[in-house]
């Protein structure tokens, strides 16, 4: 076996993880890791707060392994398993990694990333276009479409006044032919 190992998702069925990973353990051995992010949740009870470990996705189990067909075939056939989610990036995986034992309101992420082309919906600059440069929680920094004195803007905005600008508001009709 070559050492190329990807990660993969998989839905398993609620409140059967255990089962799962010792199926994996005793029937998988190309598998060589797992992982099943587990984040902090809050709530509030009549005696005050409280913290649960909770999934961060609820029902998904990554897999690493390199023999995808193998492997298909044994999980498919174990009736824990419900279904391929398909493979999951290396950066995700270490994305999920940084979460792990948070609290959920510390993993707010932004639906924005560093070169997304958006639209201004508000304020000053609305109609305006930009990029993304940066994120951090809800505060997305944008290079503006704009001069001032001479000079580029970058601004920071919150996410509901930005829409992600797509290729289709850009089209035109044309003809067929």
């Amino acid at each position: 076996m070559g050492e190329n190992k990807s990660w993969y998702a998989w839905v398993i069925k609620r409140n059967r993880l255990d089962n799962v990973v010792k199926f994996i353990r005793e029937q998988v051995p190309e598998i060589d890791k797992y992982f099943y992010p587990l984040i902090k949740k809050e709530y509030q009870t009549k005696r005050g707060v409280r913290v649960k470990d909770r999934p961060l996705y609820e029902g998904y189990i990554f897999l690493r392994y390199n023999d995808h067909d193998v492997v298909f075939h044994k999980l498919s056939a174990y009736p824990f398993v419900t279904t391929y989610a398909g493979p999951v990036s290396e950066d995700e995986i270490e994305r999920m990694q940084a979460s792990q034992g948070k609290l959920l309101t510390e993993i707010k992420t932004s639906k924005f990333s560093a070169g997304d082309p958006v639209n201004l919906l508000d304020g000053p600059f609305k109609g305006f276009e930009g990029v993304v440069v940066e994120t951090q929680g809800d505060a997305v920094k944008v290079r503006i479409d704009a001069q001032i004195l001479g000079k580029g803007v970058e601004m920071a905005f919150n996410e509901d006044v930005l829409e992600r600008k797509t290729e289709l508001q850009n089209t035109e009709v044309q003809d067929i032919g």
